[in-house]
């Protein structure tokens, strides 16, 4: 089930704001690979790591992306595709 919180907090904004936030989706599930932990990608994008995980936070809950903890020294939380985020992305490079 889908915390709608989460989706909220994300998604509170307006009319051409969600295009921009669907972009913002897409931008992240093109730089998991399984690998970089959230604060890498965040550097990679230049965004927040606390944003950046508000984000995969959404895309997990929509089953997109799984999130794994890496143990070490720091730990790392690792996005990793889901069967349905490669769908989606193989989608949206159709449309693009």
């Amino acid at each position: 089930m889908i915390n709608n919180s989460n989706v909220h907090k994300v998604l509170r904004t307006k009319g051409r704001r969600y295009v921009d936030t669907i972009k913002r989706f897409i931008a992240l599930l093109k730089h998991v690979d399984g690998k970089k932990g959230i604060t890498e990608i965040a550097q990679e994008l230049k965004m927040r790591p606390a944003t950046v995980s508000d984000y995969f936070a959404v895309l997990s809950e929509l089953g997109l992306v799984e999130i794994r903890v890496v143990e070490g020294a720091p730990r790392k939380h690792v996005p990793v595709l889901t069967e349905r985020g490669r769908c989606f992305l193989d989608c949206m490079k159709d449309l693009s």
